[in-house]
């Protein structure tokens, strides 16, 4: 959930560990470069840490792959509402960290000392936080995707979504389901199908036993589809009629949308990342083969990329970079992050998991907000009724009001101001 927390609640533990952390040989006796922390990668994970380092009073730089910031958790939804995709993003500065040193490249590889840049530059660290989250495909943007080539394609995606008779949704997990539910929203008369691997979400457990039923019934009320697939998954769209061998049949699709998990993208580190592109990390989010080197929600300790995991991982690595700078102990990171506590049909119905929320006037009020007119973005009883369960349509449009107009926790600023309207 996206709200910040108004009590105390636990997101990660940490954990004093006696020995003596890997301090490099000779980081403390350099100055000026020799202090400054690079965080590569500028999405969640990269805004959030680099705001960590700034408290820790230390030297950060962070580097942007493209100018502009999508808000990736509008990213299921931008692709399918393609006239909304303006609103999920900062085309400015807006979205910078100040205090930082805010740098736009494309970074091609990292050595022992410096940080290496397309084109030539090069920058000297004292230590290096590596943020660069996973690849989403055409959910997200590419690695240094220009915004002309990034609105174009999101452009035609939503066309062709809008038009198609039969849509495929490539996976079957929390970004398929709202990508699922937004085509349905977009087309009604489409046969929307969602492709699992082996027997799907509903009978591998996959979701809270709790939940299995209430999905089965509401994808079935709203015409969605999950069918096993027999070939190995695309990881590329494709939006013109083609041929797709599912496990009980052969259909024609006009539009496939991979909407899964493709990778890390920590693969452009060779040896220090493993196959899934992870970085190899210690129990410290220190990598194994780079001790001046953390990793924060792309290491291979980490599954998911939930805004608190996040938020934990980014605190934890924060504090050891500080401590490997001024030669302290580092900390242990031992992950007790709840799962995402909201599971979303698109914006046709959602729910959310009330226990795993966290504490807060605005979260827990009598079961979820009473106060409608002042919580709930303007959707009245969004829980579908007052003091009961927290699902419905109502819960669903809330959400979308959230994603489109709040970065919650993130504190990340200048959505809705796009490129273009930049040079107005």
């Amino acid at each position: 959930f996206w709200l910040k927390p108004c009590g105390p609640y636990t997101r990660g533990e940490y954990r004093c560990r006696r020995s003596s952390p890997q301090v490099p040989s000779g980081l403390l006796s350099m100055g000026g470069d020799g202090q400054r922390v690079v965080v590569v990668g500028a999405g969640l994970s990269g805004i959030m840490t680099a705001k960590k380092l700034l408290k820790q009073k230390v030297q950060v730089a962070l580097i942007h792959s493209t100018p502009y910031f999508e808000w990736p958790i509008a990213g299921a939804h931008s692709v399918i509402h393609c006239e909304d995709l303006g609103k999920a993003v900062s085309g400015g500065t807006a979205h910078h960290v100040a205090g930082a040193e805010n740098i736009v490249g494309v970074v091609q590889g990292i050595t022992d000392a410096e940080v290496l840049l397309e084109g030539g530059r090069k920058l000297a660290y004292g230590a290096v936080v590596v943020c660069v989250g996973m690849n989403m495909g055409i959910i997200t943007p590419g690695v240094g995707e220009p915004w002309a080539a990034r609105k174009a394609t999101v452009e035609k995606c939503g066309g062709a979504a809008k038009a198609a008779k039969t849509i495929l949704i490539g996976g079957t997990g929390l970004v398929a389901l709202e990508t699922a539910g937004c085509a349905r929203e977009v087309n009604a008369d489409a046969r929307i199908v969602m492709l699992a691997r082996g027997k799907g979400p509903l009978e591998d457990g996959s979701y809270p036993a709790k939940y299995t039923e209430k999905l089965r019934t509401q994808l079935a009320q709203h015409r969605i589809e999950i069918a096993a697939h027999s070939a190995q998954e695309r990881k590329e769209p494709c939006l013109e009629p083609k041929e797709y061998k599912l496990a009980s049949e052969t259909v024609t699709a006009e539009v496939y949308l991979p909407a899964f998990n493709q990778n890390w993208r920590a693969g452009f580190l060779g040896d220090a990342a493993n196959e899934r592109g992870q970085v190899k990390v210690n129990d410290y989010l220190q990598s194994v083969a780079n001790t001046r080197m953390f990793a924060v929600g792309c290491s291979d300790k980490n599954s998911v990329s939930a805004v608190m995991k996040v938020d934990a991982e980014s605190s934890l690595a924060a504090s050891n970079v500080k401590s490997l700078l001024d030669g302290r102990d580092m900390k242990v990171f031992v992950d007790t992050t709840p799962p995402p506590p909201t599971m979303k049909i698109g914006h046709l119905y959602a729910w959310i998991e009330y226990e795993k929320l966290p504490p807060g006037p605005c979260l827990k009020c009598c079961g979820f907000p009473c106060c409608v007119c002042l919580c709930c973005c303007g959707h009245p009883f969004a829980c579908g009724n007052c003091c009961g369960d927290v699902e419905g349509a109502g819960t669903a449009k809330l959400l979308k009001s959230m994603i489109l107009h709040s970065t919650g926790m993130t504190g990340i600023k200048g959505l809705s101001t796009p490129p273009e309207q930049q040079r107005m």
